[in-house]
C-alpha cells in the first residue's frame, strides 16, 4: 500500500477484485477474516461475469456483519464491555471541555516533506512535545488522552472525541516534555488537547434482564451516519445521576412507521446498545444488535439489561 501512514482507524479500504489472490479467499471465513489454518476446500472460481468490481472490507471500528442476529444478541447477554470500546468512546462533557487541559505542541522528529502544522498528522510511535494540563508535573510513564471537542448538545453539554493516548517518554529539566503515541483512535494533529488518562475498570461479564427500567432518548449519533448499525456509538440521555453504569444495556424503541400516510403503529424494539461511558451529562453506548433499519436522534431508549 502506497503511503500507509495516511490510513487511519475507521476508514474503509477498497481493493480491486482482480488483485485479491484466490488463496486469500480460500483462507478467509464468511466475515472476510483470514483463519489460522489452510482450508481444504478448493479455491473459488471467479469468472468475469460474477466478479465484483471492488472487494470492500468493513471499517475496523464497526462490528462484522456476521455478528448481526444471534451472535450479537448472545454477546450482549453473556460477555462484558471491551477495553478498546471504552477508551475510544466519545462522551459528553461540560461545554468547552475540561478546564486547564494541555495540548500537543510540536513534533520531535522533523518531517521529510514540508507541510503546515494543520496538515501534519501523527500515528503510532510518533514522538511529540506536549504541554501538560495545568497543575500536572511530568513523570515518565504517565499517560494522557488526546482529544478534540465535537458537537454541542443543547441544554446538555458538548461531545468530547478521543483521538489517541500518549505516554511521557522523556523528562529533561529546562526542555519540553516528550511523549510518544501509544494508541490511536482517529487523526492526531498538533494543538489537540490533552487530559490525564485513567485506567479502564471493566465491569462484570454479563447482564440480567429487567422490566420497567429507566427511559430516555437518543441525544447524538457519532459521526452522523445515515444508517447507524452495529459498532456505532450513540449518546443517550440517562446518565450517572439516574444510576446508569458501564455495561448496562438499553433497547431502542421505534414508534415510527416510516410512511407519512400510515396510522401510528405499536412500538417495536429497533436494537440494543451497551453502555461504555457514563458522565453526569449523558451516557455513551455502542450498538450491539439491530432489528430495525434505522436508529435516530430523539428515539426512545429504555434500560432492559443491568450489569451483574
Amino acid at each position: 500500500v502506497e503511503n500507509p501512514h495516511w490510513i487511519y482507524p475507521g476508514e474503509i479500504i477498497r481493493i480491486w477484485g482482480d488483485e485479491v489472490r484466490p488463496e486469500a479467499f480460500a483462507r478467509a471465513d464468511s466475515a472476510g477474516n483470514v483463519v489460522s489454518h489452510i482450508s481444504t476446500r478448493p479455491a473459488p472460481v471467479v469468472t468475469q461475469s460474477d466478479a465484483p468490481e471492488l472487494t470492500v472490507f468493513a471499517s475496523p471500528l464497526s462490528r462484522a456483519a456476521a455478528e448481526i442476529g444471534a451472535q450479537a444478541i448472545n454477546r450482549s447477554r453473556n460477555s462484558g464491555v471491551r477495553r478498546g470500546e471504552v477508551e475510544s468512546a466519545p462522551y459528553v462533557e461540560r461545554r468547552g471541555g475540561p478546564s486547564g487541559a494541555g495540548r500537543l505542541v510540536a513534533s520531535v522528529d522533523r518531517l521529510g516533506i514540508q507541510s503546515t502544522s494543520i496538515e501534519a498528522r501523527f500515528q503510532l510511535n510518533d514522538r511529540l512535545y506536549v504541554q501538560l494540563p495545568r497543575g500536572h508535573v511530568p513523570r515518565a510513564g504517565d499517560r494522557y488522552l488526546t482529544y478534540i471537542m465535537g458537537d454541542q448538545l443543547a441544554d446538555v453539554g458538548q461531545v468530547l472525541v478521543p483521538t489517541g493516548i500518549v505516554r511521557i517518554e522523556e523528562v529533561t529539566p529546562g526542555q519540553p516534555t516528550q511523549a510518544r503515541v501509544i494508541r490511536q483512535f482517529a487523526e492526531i494533529r498538533l494543538e489537540q488537547r490533552l487530559i490525564p488518562f485513567s485506567d479502564v475498570i471493566l465491569p462484570g461479564t454479563g447482564t440480567s434482564p429487567i422490566a420497567g427500567g429507566t427511559s430516555g432518548k437518543v441525544l447524538y449519533l457519532h459521526n452522523q451516519p445515515v444508517l447507524p448499525s452495529i459498532g456505532h456509538y450513540v449518546v443517550i440521555s440517562p446518565n450517572a445521576r439516574t444510576g446508569v453504569q458501564v455495561g448496562d444495556e438499553f433497547s431502542f424503541i421505534d414508534r415510527a412507521t416510516g410512511r407519512r400516510d400510515e396510522a401510528a403503529a405499536p412500538p417495536v424494539s429497533a436494537g440494543v446498545a451497551q453502555v461504555v461511558r457514563v458522565t453526569p451529562f449523558g451516557s455513551t453506548a455502542i450498538i450491539i444488535s439491530q432489528s430495525q433499519p434505522t436508529i435516530r436522534e430523539g428515539m426512545t431508549v429504555q434500560l432492559t439489561g443491568k450489569m451483574r
